[in-house]
């Protein structure tokens, strides 16, 4: 009976031994399963970090090229080459909702400290982006030139008139019947600066017409126009500080 009890503690340790070394392999892989999942993690945390540096310097990259490509258009542009003028990123747009409505303004980086003034144009190429309406010290608010005060301008043809803008259309009122309208023509900004340079330069272009309104019975006849730019997709606008 006694070699029987040893027999059957022997298997009983045997099966502890054999349970106990086989939760130790159960730990073992349980440990290594962690590790092996936290290398991963590390792996893949380094990864994402690069693959947003490699985004941000390709983001970096187009913007600069955006810019420089800007630039080169702007001083290739045969008009306004008499004017002094000074780059400035677009940071912002007022009352933009993409597919309804054009910007109201632009809000560019520069400012009072760059001595730029309310009342100075800004330009794209030789297209009118608008006028500054409001300076802080490293900042300015351009109002476009859908929504700027009225100036006067004229037609290729020489019609005169005075541009109004209306939001996302500008109308060419005060027009002679006399004088020639026709759809398609491009309207141009007529001299508008003041003593002190401030305002619009001539022979900047307005936009083009898309509709007259001609009544013979009344004193003025008016047109639609609508400007070439896409103000929603300059990052890049010229303020004309001065003349050369």
């Amino acid at each position: 009976f006694s070699s029987q009890v040893d027999f059957f503690d022997e298997v009983g340790r045997t099966e502890i031994r054999e349970s106990d070394a086989g939760q130790k392999r159960i730990d073992e892989r349980a440990r290594q399963i962690r590790e092996d999942n936290y290398n991963e993690y590390k792996r893949l945390k380094k990864l994402q970090e690069e693959n947003l540096l490699l985004a941000s310097k390709i983001i970096d990259r187009q913007r600069l090229e955006r810019e420089n490509q800007a630039l080169l258009d702007q001083f290739q542009t045969a008009k306004p080459k008499s004017y002094i003028l000074l780059p400035a990123k677009v940071l912002g747009m007022l009352n933009f909702i993409p597919n309804i409505s054009n910007p109201s303004s632009l809000i560019l980086d520069k400012g009072e400290t760059d001595g730029i003034k309310v009342g100075d144009a800004v330009v794209f190429k030789n297209n009118l982006v608008g006028k500054v309406t409001k300076v802080t010290v490293y900042l300015s608010r351009v109002d476009v030139v859908n929504n700027s005060s009225s100036f006067t301008a004229r037609t290729e043809k020489g019609g005169l008139g005075l541009i109004k803008g209306l939001g996302d259309l500008m109308i060419l009122d005060n027009v002679l019947l006399s004088d020639a309208l026709s759809k398609d023509d491009i309207v141009m900004t007529m001299p508008n600066q003041n003593i002190d340079g401030a305002g619009v330069p001539s022979d900047l272009v307005v936009g083009e017409i898309i509709s007259i309104d001609k009544n013979p019975s009344a004193v003025f006849q008016r047109a639609e126009v609508k400007s070439l730019l896409n103000f929603s997709s300059l990052s890049t606008v010229f303020i004309v500080t001065g003349i050369k």
